[in-house]
């Protein structure tokens, strides 16, 4: 399976639980266990585990940068950065967000 088919439609990847579901897809797509990956990436058993189920609950654990590195260099995988498009006005956002859009100061 080639990691272009483990990603939303889109291609992008928006959040963490996004990007732990490409992780835990493409380690599959391996056929690779939680217990062979914690080899790969040289973490103590049972680490993946608590980082695959770190979106689900509590018990699981957030990858940090050292962490991530490991873990995508185990599958060997990269992040890259995409910019997207933003509305420029917050009539086009809902009015929820109209607060977030900012506005510069009036002159005094």
């Amino acid at each position: 399976m080639a990691v272009a088919d483990l990603v939303p439609d889109d291609g992008l990847i928006a959040d963490y639980a996004g990007l732990v579901a490409c992780l835990v897809a493409r380690r599959e797509a391996l056929h690779w266990t939680q217990l062979e990956l914690d080899a790969k990436a040289g973490w103590t058993d049972t680490y993946t585990s608590k980082l695959e189920s770190a979106v689900s609950g509590p018990q699981g654990r957030r990858a940090g940068n050292e962490i991530l590195r490991l873990w995508l260099q185990a599958l060997g995988l990269r992040l890259q950065v995409v910019e997207v498009a933003r509305p420029r006005t917050g009539r086009m956002m809902g009015p929820r967000f109209r607060h977030m859009v900012h506005r510069p100061a009036a002159a005094p």
